[in-house]
């Protein structure tokens, strides 16, 4: 399964490369489900931050409100601090403006 996960997200930054976004987001889904199963928090991180951008500029702020805060807490359990410090700004945009930090 870890394979597969990491498999999923090296395709999904060579579709990224290419601007393939339709072929890119179902794979980083797949892969974030897949490190959410294996409970593996720099997977996490990694493919949710990217996930969750996908999802804030598709629209969809709830879910990429979820799929940020679980990339967060994944970030700041292995100390990826700039990570955090990113995942921060764009929880902020999740928010439409209606709350200050």
């Amino acid at each position: 399964m870890d394979g597969i996960a990491a498999a999923n997200w090296d395709l999904a930054r060579i579709d990224l490369s290419r601007q393939d976004l339709d072929a890119a987001v179902p794979r980083l889904i797949t892969s974030f489900q897949l490190f959410l199963k294996l409970q593996r928090p720099d997977g996490i991180a990694v493919v949710g931050t990217t996930l969750g951008q996908f999802l804030l500029a598709a629209g969809e702020h709830g879910q990429a409100r979820q799929v940020l805060q679980m990339s967060r807490a994944a970030a700041a359990k292995v100390g990826l601090s700039d990570v955090v410090d990113q995942l921060d700004e764009l929880l902020k945009a999740t928010d439409d403006g209606n709350e200050e930090s």
